[in-house]
């Protein structure tokens, strides 16, 4: 539980085979040295805040050979927020990637995306795709869709969740859809879902 702390030195190397948290309070720790984490390491983080190393922890190392496990919480009551990006780990060569990510629960609306970069792993909040609300006016049946924007959006129909056919097809995607069905009352069942091609 390291508030601050730096490691200085040429040439070596800080190797995890056990755990690292950073998670008494938000902090920054820096090294020199190339970071190794073995497939048993753990490297702990809090995320109470979008400032690094005052409201989020970020671990700053020479390169770094990722193995083992990421483990991130959040701290202060902080609830993260699209479109919050937090760069929790910064090198400048990276080899491997953690194998396991730990990662805490985010509002339905929300979800966390990792994204190894050149020279950071950024810890990103987006929208996810989910159906808003629904409703029956005048046997047309409306529904609202909210999520990260795409390409094109595909709403497909079914009678017995087995077989589905399109129904709306190739529509662009900017992030929110309002769909009316006006033959829905025409079916015993209608089932609905929707996928979205970036």
């Amino acid at each position: 539980n390291t508030t601050l702390g730096r490691i200085n030195s040429a040439a070596a190397f800080l190797t995890n085979a056990g755990a690292i948290f950073l998670s008494n309070a938000p902090s920054l720790f820096q090294t020199d040295w190339n970071y190794v984490q073995t497939s048993s390491g753990v490297l702990g983080l809090v995320v109470a805040g979008t400032t690094a190393g005052t409201n989020y922890s970020r671990f700053a190392a020479s390169s770094v050979t990722l193995d083992g496990s990421l483990a991130i919480t959040l701290g202060g009551g902080f609830v993260p927020q699209t479109p919050n990006t937090f760069d929790v780990l910064t090198y400048t060569a990276r080899a491997g990637q953690f194998a396991a990510t730990h990662l805490p629960p985010l509002p339905v609306t929300s979800k966390w995306q990792l994204t190894y970069n050149p020279g950071s792993l950024t810890l990103q909040v987006l929208p996810s795709n989910v159906f808003q609300s629904s409703s029956i006016t005048n046997g047309n049946f409306q529904f609202a869709f909210g999520g990260q924007t795409g390409s094109s959006c595909l709403i497909e129909v079914s009678t017995n969740l087995l077989n589905w056919a399109p129904l709306f097809t190739n529509a662009p995607f900017t992030g929110n859809l309002n769909f009316v069905d006006t033959h829905m009352a025409q079916f015993r069942n209608r089932f609905y879902r929707a996928t979205i091609y970036p």
